[in-house]
């Protein structure tokens, strides 16, 4: 009775275990902070080193209100915060998540199904990036004189060159919002609510020209 019950918890310890392990490496991303590392504050002239230009939008432009309705979030994988919380937004919101291959977004998505995600409000950005702070690198957001929504990206004031030029990723179409670009290096993002598939900002208020 003693040795089956030895083999029983073996072959339970073997099966938890690769679950056990695979639920750490995820928790243990090296994530970069929030702030400048000390190896980037010997770097800072890199800041904005693949940031280009745009010509500015005509007529007058407004920024979104912080009272008008969002439409969604967007994240990056590997994760910053829990499936819980992505699962709850997705009840309500599009729920974009930035991965650095196909083969992520094949995790990503098995994961989010296993934790309850409403798929139908999850779509995946294919691209690069240095970090999982997307409130500050992602793209800001203007209305034209006509109405139609832009896409503003000025100079994130951190040396991840990744990070800094995301808001111009993936295949642009003409449904997508306009892009433009601005020689504006910023330290947090503005009172900036997005209305858009895919994002949602929060509150700042220090910038200065780059």
């Amino acid at each position: 009775m003693r040795r089956q019950l030895s083999i029983l918890f073996l072959a339970i310890f073997i099966f938890i275990l690769p679950l056990a392990i695979a639920n750490a490496d995820e928790k243990e991303e090296d994530f970069l902070p929030i702030g400048l590392t000390a190896e980037e504050m010997q770097r800072l002239d890199e800041i904005g080193i693949n940031h280009t230009r745009t010509a500015p939008p005509t007529g007058v432009t407004r920024n979104c209100a912080e009272w008008e309705p969002s439409q969604g979030v967007i994240i990056r994988w590997p994760l910053g915060i829990s499936y819980q919380l992505i699962a709850e937004m997705s009840e309500d919101l599009m729920v974009t998540t930035i991965v650095g291959s196909s083969s992520e977004q094949s995790t990503a998505m098995a994961n989010y199904s296993a934790y309850g995600v409403n798929m139908a409000n999850a779509e995946f950005i294919v691209a690069p990036t240095n970090s999982i702070w997307t409130r500050d690198y992602g793209p800001w957001f203007i209305f034209e004189e006509d109405g139609d929504l832009a896409i503003v990206d000025p100079i994130y004031n951190r040396p991840r060159p990744l990070d800094d030029v995301l808001p111009g990723s993936g295949n642009r179409t003409t449904e997508q919002p306009s892009l433009e670009t601005i020689d504006l290096l910023h330290k947090l993002p503005p009172k900036l609510a997005a209305e858009n598939s895919g994002t949602l900002w929060g509150e700042g208020d220090d910038f200065y020209k780059h």
